[in-house]
């Protein structure tokens, strides 16, 4: 296979179809450089910590908008993942939102299609714990939620993942506070939840899909590794279903992204 023959994928579905930033064993910059005429989106995965940061600085953020008007290209962006708006601890949960909120103020420019938000605690109070537990938790993630959409943030625009616990727990604040869902597939599979059941539920509020496979209980793996089935069956729904939305492939190197779109080209 040659792996700079992949340009026909552009364009052709009824969603926009991408994957992350980190396909290469390099920066953002890079990534986007390599993928921009291969797909329509790119998820740009960001992290901070007092250590280490990859935020974009102004010369990568202005390569950014360069590549995204040269190439039609949107970004998805991944908010950093150690975050706890879900904590019982007031000072972590609006410390959480507070770094969410930075980043979507940096990000504004590049005018992303949306943001990506894990609503969980570092204890993760909503899996496995009682049932005052998960009650405490749900009601600190609804007052975060509020307190994005307080702070001059359009809620549609951020998407929250369906991650190791139940959505139910907190689909129906998601949908009431005006936020967006994003569907993680390889997420549901590996949790063993009904995976019909979320897409009848959830799809109509859906802006974007995550897509992996699993191998050996470790996502985040080629879609080769997903069911035909499933995968027709999704395939078909977004064609019918036509909201627009984004769909990654979530994968984290170039094995997995290319033997990914020899895969979705059986789908065009």
């Amino acid at each position: 296979m040659d792996r700079h023959d992949i340009k026909n994928l552009k364009n052709c579905f009824p969603f926009r179809f991408g994957t992350t930033s980190y396909i290469i064993p390099a920066g953002i910059e890079e990534n986007v450089a390599i993928l921009a005429d291969k797909v329509d989106d790119i998820e740009l995965v960001l992290f901070e910590s007092d250590e280490i940061s990859n935020l974009p600085n102004r010369g990568v953020l202005d390569k950014l908008i360069s590549l995204k008007e040269r190439h039609d290209l949107s970004f998805t962006v991944h908010l950093p993942t150690d975050i706890a708006i879900a904590s019982k601890d007031k000072k972590v949960r609006k410390d959480s939102v507070g770094k969410c909120i930075r980043v979507i103020e940096l990000m504004r420019e590049i005018n992303p299609f949306g943001y990506i938000l894990h609503c969980t605690s570092r204890k993760n109070l909503l899996r496995g714990e009682s049932a005052t537990a998960v009650s405490a938790g749900v009601e600190s993630i609804r007052k975060s939620l509020r307190e994005f959409a307080s702070a001059d943030i359009n809620p549609e625009i951020i998407s929250v993942e369906t991650l190791d616990y139940p959505f139910k727990i907190i689909g129906d604040i998601v949908s009431e506070e005006g936020f967006s869902i994003c569907l993680d597939i390889g997420h549901i599979i590996l949790g063993g939840y009904p995976l019909d059941e979320y897409l009848n539920r959830y799809l109509e509020k859906t802006r974007i899909i995550h897509l992996h496979g699993i191998v050996d209980k470790k996502d985040h793996r080629s879609v080769r590794y997903l069911d035909d089935r499933l995968l027709g069956k999704l395939i078909g729904l977004l064609k019918e279903n036509t909201r627009r939305r984004v769909v990654t492939i979530e994968v984290f190197n170039e094995d997995d992204f290319y033997s990914s779109v020899e895969k979705m080209k059986e789908y065009i």
